[in-house]
């Protein structure tokens, strides 16, 4: 039984904000073809608040969205984010494909960016033939204490490894974090327990390396074997 997706995101780090302008909208709109522009609402710029269909504040965070697709502009971060519920995916590697254009795009219109990160998020439900209680058993000898039961389990950790990126000496972090939860559907209605993994695969900040649009497709190429390898660890996909 293998994982299924419940949320992709692809992200580089900026050395600026892409705030919303015309200009902008018009020059990356284009990227997510068929796409709507909407405000990012965060507690900082509530001049950005805007019901849909007014006109977005100049210089304020802005996303590009479609079917379940969406290019974030955050202050000091873009992000590409794919919906678990959304049926134009297709795959990881098409989403990994789909953030390279994107990503690389944006990157030479900064110049540069400052760092690189792919966080998937999976779940394992409890179906037949995978018990998550029995799975954690295989994690822990014991998840009892005094005859009471554990009632909620969350595991986390990080790795670190050193990597070449085109000839830059780079370090990837390697964060996970597992935990008990509860899958619902489109419709809000819970369907089943699982088991929630969520993996930030991200290059460790470093100010004398400045990334380029070329070393875009390298990192998510990279960051699929390693999240192939991790997932392998946990339950043999």
């Amino acid at each position: 039984m293998n994982p299924s997706i419940v949320q992709l995101r692809g992200t580089i780090f900026t050395p600026s904000t892409i705030g919303f302008t015309e200009e902008l909208k018009n020059k990356f709109l284009p990227l997510l073809p068929g796409g709507q522009v909407q405000p990012v609402i965060v507690p900082f710029l509530p001049q950005a608040s805007f019901p849909l269909g007014q006109q977005m504040t100049i210089g304020g965070p802005w996303k590009i969205v479609k079917d379940g697709r969406s290019i974030v502009f955050n202050p000091q971060s873009v992000d590409v984010i794919e919906g678990r519920y959304n049926d134009f995916i297709s795959s990881e590697e098409e989403f990994a494909e789909f953030c390279v254009k994107v990503l690389s795009k944006i990157t030479d219109y900064l110049g540069h960016n400052t760092r690189l990160a792919y966080c998937p998020t999976f779940a394992m439900d409890q179906l037949d033939g995978f018990n998550c209680k029995e799975w954690w058993a295989t994690m822990f000898t014991s998840t009892t204490q005094a005859g009471v039961s554990m009632q909620e389990v969350n595991l986390t950790f990080l790795l670190k490894k050193g990597f070449d990126l085109n000839g830059k000496k780079l370090t990837l972090n390697m964060h996970h974090n597992i935990f008990d939860g509860y899958r619902y559907n489109k419709n809000n209605v819970k369907e089943n327990d699982s088991i929630i993994i969520t993996l930030d695969i991200n290059t460790v900040p470093q100010s004398d390396v400045k990334l380029e649009p070329s070393d875009v497709k390298p990192f998510f190429e990279k960051a699929l074997k390693e999240k192939e390898k991790l997932m392998n660890n946990y339950f043999g996909v």
